[in-house]
């Protein structure tokens, strides 16, 4: 490296008495293995050695370390520093159990807790590899940053002994490799092309437009005695805790190094969106002085797709500018460290009081300082001495002087610029170095017309709070709680948590009065570069009607961006890549950076048309909901409405044989079907599109309607002809279907059965049912849930949709959506899933709200006039039987709050929008529910209160003593990756759980009280297995589901995963279980090729009825079943499983 300048310099402080650095002390555990709590700085493992948690799949520990982190969880808060805000204790031994069940289902959790008071986070398990599932991150809407596990800086994802290279990449269309890297929204290059593309015949007409990752801004890098600790190789690391707060987005990070105590706290300044700060806290628990160095880095080795301009000191901070590469936009990063405080904890003279004092009053614990010049620039030094003439019965010390010797040196190269800090820590002295860091891209602001203009606006960033370290913390505190609720399942704590998460990730990457490219959300946010960091439907449909109920200036941000790029959609039909000349309006193109054109990876023509239907949506539901007034229909949902309804209507044909509509060579929202014809969605996209424009225009007295006014409703969508209650995906489409995700049921919900009745609705839910791919993204059963709230009559299928959105999909310990299923390359179809998935969080939030409650933004206009209204339609799960909560719903820019119970869903007007201020008491808010001859109309006054009455589904089996929320079903061998135990007691038949393999597989049924079995219906549907055996349980000492699979050895290893619930001693499965019934099963209704070839609704199954005469009342139920009826390796399926 080259030195071109080093300073050296004293800095005189005044001195803090105590350390009030935030740490996460007392949370919860979900490790098991007899580790019920922490406290402190609590660990995944108390050895010193990094391989130290290697012996299990994904990071497991084992007992030994398990138990470890129990002996030493008293006394690994050596530095006295705690955290001081959002926090809570648990100290009840219950808590474990509640906090490990909780994350039983979750992947990626071992170690994981979560305190449900202060809505934090955590994982007291230290990573034996860089793993993205198991990194949580910062993001204010703007800037932000993905965090790795020693709580700062860069790193790339590294393997775990059974992982894939593929298991590390970041897939299409980047396919580079994962990394722990920051970004800024909006912040797009240029590039001639990506490794991946749709159309590569496009790269003719232009070049790829994906984010940039920035300089990494969060590096605060701690060297002690010569030894660095390395974010990309840690090593030496115990008693480690990462936290991430959903209460102000905060990630803290605490563990011993080295006989140090390090303390990480970074966050993204809520408000002030350049503004991030990063502060470590060092205690020193070393038996002798340790010389510690702290290194502010900026490395633009840690940037992606970005071309550097310059680095530099700046007296006492360091900068670097750099631009995103190919593109006229300008970056910059500045940082300034600051020594906060520095005290000495233990070396204190034996005669001073309890507050440090000696007997004149005057504290002697201070680290004292004194300023002096040399040839090299300043020290201050430190020694203790010890009286020779002490009282052998008495200590005494003495500190003549203690001195923390530090020095500040700052060195650049070409690519990377530094700021150290050095100095001397004595046993049990702490010090707190604050690093403030502005990072400006000129996409902010369009004053900033250049790099030293941005380098300005980063350098006033820094400085202004600099120092101010309280200021800005209470500041950043204070903006989160408005934007911090959640809907609340008392039932469900998981749902819960997701919920919750949900929210608070959609917040944390988006922010109110986003403007231009810095509104632009990509489909992971801003801690991920998955999918290139563009902006596909995803925002539009999935992340902005999710946010619109909880945060609606933030999802007007995003159609901001739309706005931004409205110019280039316009210019996009006359594009060189167009079939044809004739096309209207706007189109957009699939993925979006920079410039919004059409491209190889975001084609505009013939492909998925339908994104152009999504952004129209996302503007209309803005202000159907209130958050736009009349000017914003004015100004900015009828101009993108309208440019939807006039670019699909000339893309549409008119069919004159069939007298409708048309389309061809596109691909739907399945993209395992490309260039079909007449998709089902798009085609009733259009018609909806065409109709809000048509409702707009005449709302308006716009009278220019004649190029889509004969469309709504006049559009064809192929049915089968074997059941035409059935909407063929698209034209051609046979029985054979293996489909990607949710497709024609979204007809139903977000289109509010557009071209379809509510018969048909319930058609289309059943038969797609069973041909969702099994390693579809976690975009399908989200809808799948709102449907079934929807439409299904009988059983509990919306809840076990719901959870099976959630289960198979949400990674532990930070509560974040991946795209898929399973994560591993080889067993996921070969998918390398984005990360953190923001579409799955929106795609929850609206199963949630618009399932559970049927919330839609709705509207009449028999006049002529729009009428918005709230329509709510809500239904109560036996699942949740103690309901749901809504502490926060705006609606016209109102707050309401809604409590679902089985006596109906209150709904009470909270008062004007903490956003909208000026909103005052007025019109009702006009409330309907119900349809047809049920429909029923509620005014809510302004403070008033309204209960809407609910629907409840009937059960499928009156008499069954296991349907929905009556038993509990869990699978104790492997499921199918994606299946959920739920769904074979859901009183729903096209729903299913299957088997892994054939080999024996094992369920345990918890019908939650001794009860009489007379007998019991199977549903295997297609695939039965070949023997069937039910046993019941001859004891009683167990009370939980729980208890059972921590106590009971079934011949696997899962009583490890309930460990949390052991009471040391393992019965074996035959010294607590009886068999009741035995039984070969018969195929009852055998395959039919011709029936098979059939587009229709399954009316046949395969089922097993057998009576129970056991004299036998148990509670809990094992089912054991095994083999197939053909070649194929995986299991038996179970639709419905049912006792009497």
């Amino acid at each position: 490296m080259l030195v071109t300048s080093l300073v050296l310099f004293a800095l005189v402080w005044l001195l803090g008495l105590s350390a009030a650095f935030p740490v996460k002390e007392s949370v919860v555990s979900a490790t098991g293995h007899g580790a019920a709590q922490t406290s402190g700085a609590k660990a995944a493992s108390d050895s010193k050695n990094e391989d130290s948690s290697s012996s299990g799949k994904d990071g497991n520990n084992n007992n030994n370390n398990n138990n470890n982190n129990s002996n030493n969880s008293n006394n690994s808060n050596k530095s006295g520093a705690k955290f001081n805000e959002g926090t809570s204790s648990n100290d009840k031994a219950s808590g474990g159990q509640l906090q490990s069940a909780l994350f039983a289902p979750v992947q990626y959790a071992e170690g994981a807790f979560y305190d449900e008071a202060s809505h934090v986070l955590g994982t007291s398990n230290f990573p034996i590899a860089n793993q993205y599932q198991r990194q949580p991150y910062v993001s204010n809407g703007y800037l932000g940053s993905r965090v790795p596990s020693v709580g700062h800086g860069f790193a790339y994802d590294t393997l775990t002994p059974e992982g894939a290279p593929d298991d590390i990449s970041n897939g299409w269309p980047l396919f580079n490799p994962r990394y722990a890297g920051a970004f800024v929204a909006g912040f797009f290059d240029l590039q001639p092309s990506t490794n991946g593309t749709n159309f590569p015949w496009l790269l003719q007409y232009g070049g790829e437009s994906v984010v940039a990752a920035v300089p990494q801004w969060t590096t605060l890098m701690l060297a002690a005695n010569g030894s660095h600790l390395d974010p990309q190789h840690p090593s030496g690391v115990s008693s480690y805790s990462q936290n991430l707060s959903m209460a102000d987005g905060t990630v803290r990070t605490a563990y011993e190094w080295r006989a140090l105590n390090v303390h990480y706290d970074v966050w993204a300044h809520r408000t002030e969106p350049s503004l991030g700060i990063v502060r470590v806290s060092v205690t020193s628990g070393a038996d002798s002085p340790v010389q510690l160095q702290v290194v502010d880095s900026l490395d633009f080795a840690t940037a992606q797709r970005c071309e550097l301009d310059h680095v530099g000191v700046d007296n006492d901070a360091v900068y670097m500018m750099y631009r995103p590469q190919g593109a006229e936009a300008y970056g910059a990063t500045y940082s300034i460290v600051e020594v906060e405080e520095a005290y000495n904890e233990t070396n204190v003279d034996k005669n001073t009081n309890a507050k440090g004092n000696d007997a004149k009053g005057e504290g002697n614990n201070k680290i004292k300082r004194d300023v002096s010049q040399s040839g090299i620039g300043a020290g201050i030094g430190a020694h203790v001495s010890t009286d020779g003439d002490k009282d052998d019965n008495k200590s005494e010390t003495k500190i003549e002087s203690t001195f923390c010797v530090f020095a500040n040196s700052y060195a650049q190269s070409n690519q990377s610029v530094s700021h150290t800090v050095s100095l001397t820590l004595l046993p049990g002295q702490s010090i707190i170095l604050t690093k403030y860091v502005g990072v400006v891209s000129s996409d902010i602001d369009p004053d900033l017309t250049s790099a030293d203009a941005v380098l300005e606006r980063a350098r006033q960033v820094a400085r202004t709070h600099a120092g101010n370290y309280d200021t800005a913390r209470s500041s950043h505190v204070s903006a989160w709680k408005d934007l911090h609720r959640a809907p609340a399942f008392p039932d469900d704590p998981l749902l819960s948590l997701a919920a919750r998460a949900s929210v608070f990730h959609l917040a944390a990457n988006t922010r109110a009065n986003a403007t231009g490219l810095t509104a632009a959300l990509g489909v992971t946010g801003l801690s991920s570069d998955s999918y290139g960091g563009m902006v596909f439907w995803d925002t539009d449909l999935w992340i902005s009607h999710g946010l619109l109920p909880f945060h609606p200036l933030h999802a007007k941000s995003l159609v901001n961006y739309r706005m931004h790029t409205r110019k280039q959609a316009l210019d996009n039909i006359h594009s060189p890549s167009a079939p044809h000349d004739g096309f209207s309006g706007a189109v957009y193109p699939w993925t979006s950076g920079r410039y919004g054109n059409c491209t190889g990876t975001g084609p505009c023509f013939d492909y998925e048309y339908h994104i152009n239907a999504a952004v129209a949506m996302a503007a209309w539901q803005v202000y159907l909901s209130g958050a736009g007034d009349e000017t914003y229909l004015l100004e900015v949902t009828r101009p993108l409405v309208r440019d939807a309804a006039r670019f699909l209507s000339s893309y549409a044909v008119y069919n004159g044989s069939l007298q409708m509509y048309t389309t061809s060579n596109l691909t739907d929202p399945d993209e395992y079907a490309n260039h079909i014809d007449n998709g089902a969605y798009t085609n009733a996209a259009i018609s909806a599109t065409t109709r809000w424009a048509l409702s707009i225009a005449r709302h308006l007295a716009d009278n220019d309607t004649d190029l889509y006014e004969s469309v709504p409703g006049n559009v064809f969508l192929p049915r089968s002809s074997h059941d035409s209650s059935v909407v063929l995906e698209y034209s051609g489409m046979n029985s054979s279907v293996e489909i990607k995700q949710a497709d024609v049921v979204m007809l139903t919900y977000p289109l509010d059965n557009e071209l379809i009745t509510e018969r048909e609705a319930l058609a289309n839910l059943d038969y797609y049912a069973a041909k969702q791919s099994s390693v579809g993204p976690a975009m399908t059963y989200p809808i799948f849930s709102a449907v079934a709230n929807a439409v299904s009559q009988t059983g509990c299928a919306a809840s076990s949709y719901l959870q099976k959105a959630v289960q198979p999909f949400l990674r532990g310990p930070f509560a974040q959506f991946s795209e898929q299923n399973f994560d591993t390359f080889r067993d996921n179809g070969g998918t390398h899933p984005a990360f953190p998935f923001m579409t799955a969080h929106g795609g929850l939030l609206q199963a949630v709200v618009s399932g559970i409650l049927g919330l839609r933004f709705d509207f009449r206009a028999e006049s002529g006039r729009i009428e918005r209204f709230l329509r709510l339609d809500p239904v109560f799960s036996p699942k949740l039987p103690n309901g749901v909560f809504f502490d926060t719903i705006y609606y016209m820019n109102r707050t309401l709050s809604m409590n679902l119970t089985e006596d109906g869903l209150t709904v009470r007007d909270l008062g004007p929008a903490s956003f909208s201020p000026s909103v005052t008491n007025g019109t009702a808010i006009s409330i309907v529910s119900g349809t047809g001859s049920a429909e029923k109309s509620f005014e809510l006054s302004n403070g008033g209160e309204v209960v809407i009455p609910v629907r409840r589904t009937q059960p499928l089996y009156a008499d069954s003593l296991t349907e929905c929320g009556k038993a509990s079903f869990t699978n104790i061998t492997a499921s199918a990756y994606g299946d959920i135990a739920d769904s074979m007691n859901d009183g729903a038949n096209a729903t299913h759980w299957q088997a892994q393999t054939a080999n024996v597989t094992k369920i345990l049924v918890d019908l939650k009280a001794p009860s009489e079995l007379t007998h019991a219906v199977f549903n295997w549907g297609d695939r039965p297995p070949r023997h069937l055996s039910v046993l019941a349980m001859n004891s009683s000492e167990y009370s939980s589901t729980e208890e059972v699979l921590a106590n009971v050895d079934f011949g696997n290893s899962l009583y490890e995963k309930y460990s949390y619930a052991s009471r040391g001693r393992l019965v074996a499965q035959d010294a607590l279980f009886t068999q009741i019934y035995s039984t070969d099963v018969d195929i009852s209704e055998p395959f039919d090729a011709v029936e098979a070839s059939k587009v229709v609704v399954p009316t046949r199954f395969n089922v097993t009825t057998f009576d129970l005469t056991a004299n036998y009342e148990p509670r809990f139920v094992l089912v054991e079943f095994d083999g197939v009826h053909d070649d194929q390796d995986v299991g038996a399926k179970i639709c419905e499983a049912v006792f009497f």
